[in-house]
């Protein structure tokens, strides 16, 4: 019984594939746009090298949705690598319109999750954990998106613009939160599972009072 076996022909059957859409997955969807990476065997999440905390987190959300336990290790920069070996739930990604190569495929936010607030807000807190940044200028704090996918850019603006933010229009492969309440609004309401952007907002927005 070959075909009983864990990895009979580079599939797994350990692996849970979704039927339903539920905020989990919409953030480890916005996790996979920015961060993420996908090959024909493995979901891959790569981030930085003081991202610990987030990168367990990461692990225990892709537990949640495929039911499988992600290994966590470092590659040759001292990044987190965060990953599972699932030809199945690679496949499932895809067909959801997430690509090899996301650059050349300019990949997209999958339109399931603009159905609902919660979807979108996950989906917005998986992004901004990933490819967006926190910066301190003269004035006050600013929260900035940066993508090579054009698609994505606007549909990152399009999130925050549902979800009653005014951002900027889409520049140099950027989108900006620049107003200083909607900034602060998006920390009560969006946050953060990413630590180290959660604390880079406290410690610039210290410096900003003083």
């Amino acid at each position: 019984n070959r075909d009983k076996k864990l990895r009979y022909n580079n599939q797994r059957n350990d692996i849970h594939i979704p039927t339903v859409y539920t905020k989990e997955l919409a953030e480890l969807i916005g996790i996979l746009l920015g961060d993420g990476s996908l090959t024909p065997t493995q979901v891959t999440v790569t981030l930085g090298t003081k991202e610990e905390e987030y990168a367990i987190y990461v692990a225990m959300l892709i537990k949640k949705v495929f039911g499988v336990r992600a290994r966590i290790t470092e590659n040759i920069y001292q990044h987190r690598v965060v990953y599972i070996g699932s030809v199945r739930s690679v496949r499932w990604l895809l067909a959801m319109g997430l690509a090899l190569n996301k650059v050349k495929a300019q990949v997209d936010v999958p339109g399931w999750i603009f159905g609902r607030q919660s979807f979108m807000v996950a989906a917005l807190r998986g992004l901004i954990d990933t490819d967006g940044s926190i910066y301190r200028l003269r004035y006050g704090l600013q929260i900035e998106f940066c993508n090579r996918s054009e698609p994505l850019l606007h549909s990152v603006r399009r999130l925050f613009m549902e979800l009653g933010f005014n951002t900027s229009q889409v520049s140099s492969s950027k989108v900006y939160l620049t107003n200083q309440k909607e900034i602060e609004r998006f920390v009560k309401v969006i946050g953060f599972s990413n630590k180290k952007q959660y604390k880079r907002y406290k410690a610039f927005k210290y410096v900003c009072v003083l």
